[in-house]
């Protein structure tokens, strides 16, 4: 058993993305979310950490936050310790030093 007919499928898709790019259709106004007054990115001094560092220093997340900091962590410890008290907003780590006990 054949789907439904190329034009048929078309004129759908063709509707569809009409209804997508028209300003105002479907879009829902919510109001804006308010904004952190600190974001802390945390990682290690490696490469991982480059584009939170580069985020933190350009002010790429300034919707985001009023703040936006980077902290390096030393070690897996503090690692835990900063995922588990959630000390730190978004957490950068090594994929080795992610399956460690």
């Amino acid at each position: 058993m054949r789907g439904p007919s190329q034009p048929a499928r078309r004129s759908l898709l063709t509707a569809l993305t009409a209804l997508a790019v028209v300003p105002g259709v479907g879009a829902t106004t919510a109001p804006p979310e308010p904004k952190l007054p600190r974001l802390l990115l945390a990682g290690p001094f490696a490469s991982v950490s480059n584009p939170l560092i580069r985020m933190a220093e350009s002010d790429t997340l300034a919707d985001l936050a009023e703040k936006v900091e980077f902290v390096s962590w030393r070690d897996p410890d503090q690692l835990r310790v900063m995922a588990l008290e959630g000390k730190a907003d978004v957490l950068a780590c090594g994929s080795s030093r992610a399956i460690r006990r």
